[in-house]
């Protein structure tokens, strides 16, 4: 199933970057640069995502995020900003995702799969052992449990 992106950003070199990225991985876009262009689109179109800067030109983008989330326009938002701890909490309390700048193409394409309910395409966790006092174990790279005692 195709999903649609709303971009907002003032930044065109951003948006289109941004547009690149999501399209690669097979996400239908389209990209504004204002906030009340985006207010006026998700009214309109109700896309499945937002990705939208928090600093848009005199508004705030996650206000954009927790309008299009709170009036069922989208069912997932996505804010972009200066690393800010403040703001990454007010955007998880909305529901919102937060990615701080700069970000890699994989960590925008996952946060949105993320907030989608959609897995990541990658490959299957890579296996290795670790070597512990107690002897080798198998690990998994994604995430590592504490031994158990013996």
């Amino acid at each position: 199933m195709v999903r649609l992106v709303l971009i907002v950003s003032p930044n065109a070199d951003a948006r289109a970057q941004r547009v690149e990225w999501l399209q690669a991985e097979g996400f239908l876009t389209d990209a504004v640069a204002t906030f009340e262009e985006g207010r006026e689109w998700l009214a309109n179109t109700h896309p499945d995502v937002l990705v939208t800067d928090v600093r848009l030109d005199g508004y705030n983008g996650l206000h954009l995020a927790i309008v299009g989330l709170r009036g069922r326009f989208t069912r997932a938002a996505v804010a972009i900003g200066a690393a800010d701890m403040a703001l990454a909490k007010e955007a998880k309390y909305h529901g919102a995702g937060f990615l701080s700048e700069p970000f890699t193409r994989e960590a925008l394409v996952d946060c949105v799969r993320e907030h989608l309910g959609v897995h990541p395409r990658r490959a299957p966790a890579e296996r290795r052992k670790k070597r512990t006092s107690r002897g080798m174990r198998l690990i998994s790279s994604r995430r590592s449990t504490p031994a158990r005692p013996e």
